[in-house]
């Protein structure tokens, strides 16, 4: 439960500093008074809660079913973006 809050509380502290550092931008270029980056971070809080209730509500035994085929499939996308993946500011990406 204590990792459950802490991860709630700095999830909403980074909101709120991504909200400050984009305020005084976005209110001189005339977008309004919410950053459009607190606005992009704000959906994808929403839809990691989404994923999170998924997740738990996911009986433990389908998880352990579905392990063997998801890390197979994660490690032929990683074989995949080595070889066929293109290198941009030194990193290789899909």
């Amino acid at each position: 439960p204590i990792l459950l809050v802490l991860t709630v509380l700095m999830t909403f502290l980074g909101l709120v500093i991504i909200f400050d550092a984009g305020y005084a931008r976005s209110m001189a270029t005339g977008k309004g008074p919410i950053p459009a980056e607190f606005v992009k971070q704000g959906i994808f809080v929403f839809i990691s809660l989404i994923v999170f209730v998924i997740s738990i509500v996911v009986p433990m035994e389908s998880w352990f079913k579905w392990a063997k085929p998801a890390m197979f499939l994660m490690m032929t996308s990683l074989i995949f973006v080595h070889y066929f993946g293109k290198v941009q500011n030194g990193a290789r990406r899909w």
